[in-house]
């Protein structure tokens, strides 16, 4: 099959996307002023007019008429049968017009019919106006927001409008705010992808160029495509999410259009691009209601508010307005970007706007008074894209290839792994589990937000229907293939489970026979122990006895050396505390007597501190009032050179008026001289041309003069061959009138043209004088203001200089001050210095004064101590002898005890040995069969896990098998429906160009038969003229032939309404073919079939 485009497939499948220009015909429309007025003036306009409007209803104007009255609209255009006017002049309803009466004549009432059906057009200027576009019913939602029904692709076609060797630029992508849906742009279509699967569901036409955006309406059932070709053309159209059906289309740009969005409840489009206009459009009627102007660059986004109220327009300079919705108002100007606003988005509140720049930031605007809530770096090189989630989460995109994701105050979630090229579109799925992006090389992936290394690419550039069928039957083959492996998996994986739980139970057999002989001999040698430990707590306790027995030797022992020598100690560290003690007292003296010295020296330097502390004082105060009179001077003195900067300014100002008013003059002058020449050039052209005037007309009475003589001879002539000679003449007369009569109109034409001149250069002359007048003045009045601002300006200068002065001798004197403090200051800095040195040295004695006493305490205690711990020790010397001879005895007694319990014990060990060895034995065969078992576990359950794996992969498999025939199914039956297409097309297109040919000649035949009658007419109009002329003859052949007339003009009457009928009929036809052929033409110049 010969290449397809999905575009016309789409166009022709679900209806016409426009309907079809009317075709013009000779028939002059109806409207209200020709044809409608003059029947409401003869029937109706008593009693409805704008004077007397009764039930409130004035029809003796257009605006009138189509207000309507008390009870509403009366008239809708081209729907009669809805229209109250018409149903009650025809008495279809109440209250009957006109009242008391039979309806108006069917001529009448076809023509008021016909102006409704027609359009009810005011004149016969007017235009018909467009018919309301398709319904679009918004699905009903919860209280959250969620529709009832979510919107997927049903009926989709899958087929590529075009499928190119390579990828564009990635220009458009958008989520479903509820569904498992993704759009992304490509060339001349959109492409619909489930996000759960990364399936393709449908490619959605988009014939006018390359998609700029692409936007979910609020409940997800509608996709709006904005696009279009560059220097070309910039639309905007809507789509039906489930059934591809293109709903309408609005604007018709000179270049594409790069931003549009329609708003809450689908009744507007915005849409703007490169001609700086954002335009917004009636979705119900298509026309345009607003043209709102404040770009200075072209508009590269567009976006309203989630309710509604507003929508928002970025543009290439970094123009950021926010518009009333319902009015087109400017509602706030958000500056700040000072790059081109390449994306913007809404809070799911509507009361935060989100917005990215190639100034690489994001900023965050809150639109009670437009103030900037946050701002942030978010790429560098320039953010391209953003999108705020209902969570409140932002996903931007820019120009240094990431695709990054924000919490709702800018702090950075994540970054997503680098495209190869700059980042251009970005968009969070419904549920914001995942994140979907597209570079500048037209790679598009699916990323998930959890796990950014589980990513999936999607397609921008579909396959044919043929390929996807062909891609798809190979993977059916291949998931057929990994079925039947998985099925001979589970087989196998079941065997081995079998084998692996016969030897998991003889090994469990088998521990349990060994563990029962370990026992029995467990048994044994915990007696043969029990016995052995029993004479081990017996030896031990003696010898635990006799080690304390020989400690308490040892450590009575020790006391007795350690009391002896710590009372030598003693007794000699009396001594040297002694000495310590009487030096202390030596130096304490010597101190003493130095402070006393010390103080006597300090009071000098306290007296000199004391002095020069006062002296600075009194400096102080005189500095403080000087300080203040310099810094009223100076106030002064700036106010004083103020005022002269101003007079200054003045002065310069008034000379610069001067010098611009002396040129003006001498051009003021030349122009009066020129005009004063013009003005007499004229007076001297009026005068020269009244003598001539004045003779040609003298000339034009004497030849009318011989005219009428020629004339009078020419008509009293009897004889002929005199009267062809005056008759001659008589031309010749006639002739030189003729001459004498332009050159009288010619001086005529003359002066009028010299006065029109002569006035011209009056008026001049006059605005010139006037004007030269003005300069005059303006320079007198400027000399003036000169004299006495440079008198201003000389005194100002006095005064300027005066104040100079006075503040210059006030900061002398502060000067001086500030020398003598700084003196002053020197001499306390240095008394405060002697002073200091001497209370440091001071407090230095007084410490060592301190620490002199101390010493002398401490060692006189030490002392005392010493001597008293040295009568202690000797003390306890006396005490430890006796004891000591007492310990030494009982060790000798438990060193006996425990020789006989050791010799006990020898025999005992080697019965425990013999009852070990059995244990040993015996329980090393244990870890081999647990070993056995645990391998026999560890097979059976490896194989059960195998078994189940195997299950689940071979389940896995059928439901992969069985979703992946059911797609080929899908895509099998789409394509015969598609190649199917054209011939139906070409069916429909025939049998309605046949009836709307068939209406064509009925409606021509009957035109024959109207113009026939009216050509008898015409002949018999003719007639009538000369019978009127012989009246008193023909009277009964007139009033039969008035009879006849009478008849056949109702006749005519009939026929005309027949062939309006059969005209509207035919229109109505031929539009209908119109749009089929289109439909045909559309699909076989896109499929060539």
């Amino acid at each position: 099959m010969k290449r397809i485009t999905f575009l016309l497939l789409v166009a022709s499948s679900f209806g016409t996307l426009h309907a079809a220009d009317e075709k013009p015909t000779d028939k002059p429309k109806l409207n209200y002023i020709d044809h409608v007025l003059p029947i409401f003036r003869q029937n109706c306009l008593k009693c409805h007019n704008a004077n007397d409007a009764k039930g409130g209803l004035a029809i003796d104007s257009y605006a009138a008429l189509m207000e309507g009255g008390g009870s509403g609209e009366v008239v809708f255009e081209g729907d009669s049968g809805s229209s109250r006017l018409y149903q009650v002049m025809t008495h279809e309803d109440t209250p009957v017009m006109p009242p008391n009466s039979e309806p108006l004549p069917k001529e009448q009432l076809d023509i008021i019919k016909n102006w409704i059906d027609g359009g009810v057009l005011e004149n016969s200027g007017s235009k018909v106006k467009k018919k309301k576009g398709p319904s679009l019913s918004f699905t009903a939602m919860d209280a959250g927001g969620k529709p009832e029904v979510i919107s997927m692709p049903e009926s989709v076609w899958r087929v590529p409008v075009i499928t190119t060797q390579r990828n564009a630029a990635s220009s458009a992508i958008a989520t479903s705010p509820w569904a498992p849906l993704m759009a992304v742009g490509g060339q001349r279509q959109v492409s619909l992808y489930n996000t759960d699967t990364a399936q393709l569901e449908g490619i959605l036409p988009f014939p006018e160029g390359v998609p700029q955006t692409i936007r979910f309406s609020a409940d997800g059932a509608y996709l709006l495509v904005s696009g279009g070709t560059h220097a070309s053309l910039g639309v905007a159209a809507l789509y039906d999410v489930k059934t591809g059906e293109r709903m309408f289309r609005v604007g018709d740009e000179l270049d594409t259009a790069f931003g549009a969005d329609m708003n809450d409840n689908m009744s507007r489009v915005a849409l703007g691009g490169p001609e700086k206009m954002l335009r917004i459009f009636d979705t119900s009627t298509g026309e345009k209601l607003f043209d709102l102007k404040k770009h200075t660059d072209w508009i590269y986004c567009v976006d309203y508010s989630p309710d509604g109220i507003l929508v928002a327009s970025g543009d290439r300079s970094g123009g950021l307005h926010v518009w009333e919705a319902d009015t087109g108002r400017l509602y706030m100007d958000l500056i700040g970007h000072t790059a081109a606003v390449r994306g913007i988005s809404w809070r799911a509140d509507s009361n935060v706007l989100a917005s990215c720049s190639e100034d690489g930031t994001v900023k965050l605007w809150e639109m009670t008074e437009g103030k900037q809530l946050k701002s942030f770096r978010a790429h560098g090189g320039g953010a391209t894209g953003i999108m705020m989630a209902k969570d409140g989460r932002i996903a931007t995109c820019g120009k240094d290839r990431t695709i990054k994701l924000w919490d709702a105050n800018g702090g950075a979630i994540a970054t997503l792994p680098a495209f190869g090229e700059p980042a251009l579109e970005v968009a969070l799925t419904h549920d914001g589990s995942k994140i979907v992006g597209g570079d500048w090389s037209g790679r598009t992936v699916l990323w998930s937000v959890a796990d950014p290394n589980l990513a999936q690419e999607i397609d921008p550039n579909p396959p044919t229907l043929e390929e996807q069928q062909a891609a798809q039957a190979k993977q059916v083959a291949e998931l057929q293939k990994a079925l039947a492996a998985a099925d001979a998996a589970q087989a196998a994986a079941q065997k081995a489970a079998d084998t692996s739980k016969a030897a998991h139970d003889s090994a469990v057999a088998k521990l349990a026979a060994t563990q029962a002989a370990i026992k029995k001999a467990n048994e044994d040698k915990a007696a043969a122990e029990k016995l052995l430990a029993d004479l081990t707590a017996q030896k031990d306790a003696e010898t635990k006895r006799l080690s304390e027995a020989k400690q308490k030797v040892a450590t009575l022992t020790k006391q007795s050396q350690d009391a002896s020598t710590q009372m030598a100690a003693m007794t000699k560290a009396a001594a040297e505390a002694l000495a310590r003690r009487d030096a202390a007292r030596k130096e304490k003296t010597n101190v003493a007597a130095a402070i006393a010295k010390l103080a006597t020296e300090m009071t000098a330097p306290t007296q000199a501190k004391a002095a020069a502390e006062a002296k600075l004082q009194e400096l102080a105060k005189v500095q403080t009032s000087t300080t203040a009179s310099e810094k009223t001077a100076a106030e002064a003195l700036t106010a004083a050179e103020n005022v002269l900067k101003a007079a200054q300014t003045k002065l310069a100002t008034v000379t610069k008026q001067l010098a611009d008013l002396e040129p003006a003059l001498a051009t003021a002058a030349q122009k009066m001289t020129a005009a004063t020449a013009e003005q007499k050039k004229g007076t001297d052209r009026i005068a020269e041309l009244g003598p001539m005037i004045a003779s040609a007309e003298a000339a034009l009475t004497e030849k009318n003069a011989a005219v009428a003589a020629l004339q009078k001879q020419v008509d009293e002539a009897s004889d002929e061959a005199q009267k062809k000679t005056l008759t001659e003449q008589l031309a010749a007369a006639q002739a030189e009138a003729k001459t004498a009569t332009d050159a009288k109109a010619a001086l005529d034409q003359q002066l009028a043209e010299a006065n029109a001149a002569k006035a011209k250069a009056d008026e001049q002359l006059a605005f010139l004088t006037a004007a030269n007048a003005a300069m005059g003045k303006q320079k007198t009045d400027a000399s003036a203001s000169l004299a006495a601002t440079q008198k201003e300006v000389a005194d100002l200068t006095a005064k300027r200089d005066a104040a100079k002065k006075a503040r210059e001798a006030l900061v002398a004197q502060l000067t001086t001050y500030a020398n003598e403090i700084a003196a002053v200051t020197k001499s306390r800095q240095e008394a405060e210095t002697q002073l200091a040195a001497m209370a440091k040295q001071n407090a230095d004695l007084t410490a060592k004064q301190t620490a002199l006493t101390a010493t002398d305490s401490k060692e006189e205690a030490a002392r005392v101590a010493a001597e008293a711990k040295a009568a202690e020790l000797k003390k306890t010397v006396d005490a430890v002898a006796p004891m000591l001879a007492a310990a030494e005895v009982e060790a000798k007694t438990v060193a006996a005890k425990l020789a006989e319990v050791t010799a006990k014990m020898t025999a005992q060990p080697a019965e425990i040995a013999k009852l070990a060895t059995v244990v040993e034995k015996t329980t090393a065969q244990i870890p081999v069969v647990e070993k056995q078992i645990a391998d026999a576990k560890a097979g059976l359950d490896k194989a059960v896990a195998g078994v189940a794996k195997a299950k689940a992969d071979a389940d896995a498999s059928r439901a992969n098998v069985a979703a992946a025939q059911q797609r080929l199914d899908g895509l099998k039956t789409e394509l015969v429906a598609f190649q199917g297409m054209a011939a139906k097309l070409a069916q429909e297109q025939a049998a309605a160009e046949a009836e709307a040919e068939a209406k064509r000649k009925a409606m021509e035949a009957e035109a024959a038969a109207a113009e026939k009658v009216a050509a008898s007419m015409a002949a018999r109009e003719a007639q009538l003229k000369q019978i009127e002329e012989n009246m008193k003859k023909l009277q009964a052949q007139l009033a039969e032939m008035q009879k006849a007339q009478a008849a056949e003009q109702q006749s005519l009457s009939g026929i005309q309404a027949k062939v309006a009928e059969l005209e509207a009929a035919t229109d109505d036809a031929l539009s209908e073919a119109e749009a089929k052929k289109e439909k045909a033409e559309f699909f076989q110049s896109a499929y060539g079939t």
